[in-house]
This record gives structure tokens, sequence and C-alpha cells, in this order.
């Protein structure tokens, strides 16, 4: 058992030593804390694990996230990821549908000037029944869709 148990302890520093990528010590002249591939000898010192680029989350000493913490980690990211996307893809629709308005009031616009600009007189349509336009409110139309036109359409 004993053995056993001085073997498991060799094993475990031996394989610490193997897979650490670099130490930490304190400097005994100076108290400074040295970071390095191997420690001086005779000097306690920490195996840390550094982190490169695609590590999940935690900190660079050893204080990664366990294989549980980066599913959910992932996971977390992929729904992120995935809402963004989504949020996008609204925004793009509502993009287009208010330029998809815009066009046809752009081309209403338009067709109102057409007739009102080709007849020397109009009419308007009140509830169930048409009137005639005045000439100052006919003028008033125009300006008010030539105005239209000039802000939001390209002509």
């Amino acid at each position: 058992m004993r053995k056993f148990l001085l073997s498991l302890a060799a094993f475990a520093v031996f394989s610490q030593l193997l897979g650490a990528g670099a130490w930490r010590w304190s400097d005994p002249e100076t108290g400074e804390t040295v970071y390095g591939e191997l420690p001086p000898r005779g000097v306690p010192a920490e195996a840390v694990r550094v982190k490169t680029e695609g590590d999940p989350p935690g900190n660079a000493d050893g204080d990664a996230l366990n294989p549980a913490e980066r599913i959910k980690a992932r996971v977390e990211d992929l729904r992120s990821q995935r809402q963004e996307r989504e949020k996008q893809k609204e925004e793009a629709e509502d993009k287009k549908a208010i330029e998809e308005k815009l066009a046809q009031a752009c081309h209403g616009a338009s067709a109102n000037l057409d007739v009102l600009n080709s007849r020397g007189r109009a009419s308007l349509l009140e509830g169930d029944e048409y009137r005639a336009l005045t000439e100052e409110e006919r003028q008033d139309f125009i300006a008010k869709n030539h105005a239209f036109l000039d802000e939001h359409c390209k002509r």
C-alpha cells in the first residue's frame, strides 16, 4: 500500500511537471514574483497554466472552467450569437419593410403630381362623395407632394 501511495504521488508530481507550461515562484533575493519554464531548485514554485487563444473563459493561472462549465459557457456563447443573428435579421426585415412602404408612398406622391399637373381641375373624395378642389387647394397639394418627393424619394 505504501509503495502504491508513493507511486501515485510521484506520478502526480511528474505529470504536473510535464503538463505545466510555466511556473510561478518568488525570487528569494528580491521577493518579486517570477514566471518561467522551470523554477530554480529548492525554491517553492507553483505550476500555472498559460492561457492561449481559443481557451474558454477563466484566468490563466489554472483557474479555468471545468468541462461542465466550459460546455455551459459555450452554449451561452452560441445562444448569444444566435440571438444577435436573429436581431440583425429582424432589423434587416424591418428596414426592408420600411423601404417598401416608402417606395409605395413615393410612387403615390408621383402619381398624385401627375394627376394634379395634367388636369386643370382635380377632385377629392370626402366620405362617399367627390368634391372639386379649388385652385388654391390644388397648388397646396402640388407643393406638398413636391416637398415629400424631395425629402424622401430619389428622383
